[in-house]
């Protein structure tokens, strides 16, 4: 798959896109909503962050056998997820606050788990919600040569048996091998997927560095003054994958699915045949809304497509405008892809991954769950 720069792409026009923000603006604006989140989302910031902190104050201090061991540190990976997602997610989107030194702080404060987030602004913000799907851009679909995970991507012999051993490696794929590697050469070089983002330089480097440290080192180092250096390891290792896991269900299970929208630029006018917000409802799908817990666990990623179609909007109120956006998709003819269930997104990924695998050239696939 080619690399295409990120500033040659263009979209078509988007008379959807114009439909729909005026809707959401319409709707918004009569419930006399802001776009952020308000006394919701502080109240939801506490209730995580003493969530993490409880978790890792009971593995550091407290006195507990094996099993609680063990549960503390599910607690963990699944706290630190949850700041991600809820809290992290929010502010890096300046969605958490109207003042911009809020949504700095808050984004520092809640990225205390190895990743930058000026790397996650560049990655997340400008690549993936910029250029969904879009091959050579949108980095979260290009995994290397080891997963097949769209119809633009070269296959491979062992991509046979992709939906077998990649639920293997998903727990290490995007947060292990992230921090390690793609975050890494960010903060060293100023480079995402082979293209530069950021300046390169010495100051710079290590500035980045410590953004990306900040809170690992802290943790990890409170933690070595009270336990041996393999017991703060393996617990550090073992909430690191829990951490991952999560975040791989919702990344894979969002963006690649039977009936998703994969995009190629034009090789002269560098232009995708569809305007932006088609694109993102194409290209996205929302997973369990209707589970209370997991819709509040994951900060509305749940309602996905509304995110993809209002990032700076707090995901307090997704909700709210999702049947706006349901009713535009109906009036302009677009799939609207909703799976009830995460077990159900899991098996349709699962589909996914088996037909990508089964045949080296791009397959029709068939179409996902589309609410009518």
């Amino acid at each position: 798959m080619a690399r295409v720069p990120r500033r040659d792409v263009r979209y078509a026009d988007d008379p959807f896109g114009r439909a729909v923000r005026a809707a959401v603006a319409d709707r918004l604006q009569a419930r006399g909503l802001t776009p952020t989140g308000g006394r919701r989302l502080w109240i939801k910031a506490v209730v995580i962050t003493a969530w993490v902190l409880g978790s890792y104050s009971v593995l550091v201090w407290a006195p507990i056998s094996s099993l609680v061991t063990a549960l503390a540190t599910v607690s963990l990976g699944l706290a630190s997820a949850g700041m991600a997602m809820s809290v992290k997610h929010d502010a890096l989107h300046r969605a958490f606050s109207s003042r911009r030194a809020v949504n700095t702080g808050v984004a520092h404060v809640a990225t205390f788990y190895g990743l930058s987030a000026s790397w996650w602004k560049h990655k997340h913000n400008r690549l993936h919600h910029g250029f969904t799907n879009v091959a050579g851009v949108d980095d979260d679909i290009d995994q290397g040569r080891l997963v097949r995970l769209s119809v633009t991507q070269a296959w491979r012999p062992w991509h046979r048996w992709q939906h077998l051993y990649m639920w293997g490696v998903y727990p290490f794929l995007f947060y292990l091998s992230g921090m390690l590697g793609a975050d890494l050469a960010y903060v060293l070089f100023g480079r995402i997927g082979g293209r530069q983002v950021g300046p390169p330089g010495v100051c710079r480097a290590l500035v980045r560095l410590a953004d990306k440290l900040k809170g690992l080192v802290l943790l990890v180092g409170v933690a070595l003054l009270f336990h041996p250096v393999a017991a703060v390891v393996a617990v550090a290792f073992a909430a690191s994958v829990i951490m991952g896991t999560v975040w791989s269900v919702n990344i894979v299970v969002q963006h690649t699915f039977e009936s998703d929208a994969f995009l190629e630029a034009e090789p002269v006018s560098r232009r995708v045949g569809l305007g932006w917000a088609e694109a993102q409802v194409r290209g996205t799908a929302n997973v369990a809304v209707r589970n209370p817990v997991w819709r509040w666990y994951v900060g509305g990623l749940n309602r996905h497509i509304e995110h993809h179609l209002f990032p700076r909007l707090s995901h307090v109120h997704l909700d709210e405008i999702a049947p706006i956006v349901r009713s535009e998709c109906r009036r302009h003819g677009l799939p609207y892809c909703e799976f009830p269930s995460v077990w159900s997104a899991l098996a349709a990924h699962h589909r996914f991954l088996r037909e990508l695998g089964r045949c080296p050239a791009p397959v029709e696939l068939p179409s996902a769950h589309v609410v009518a």
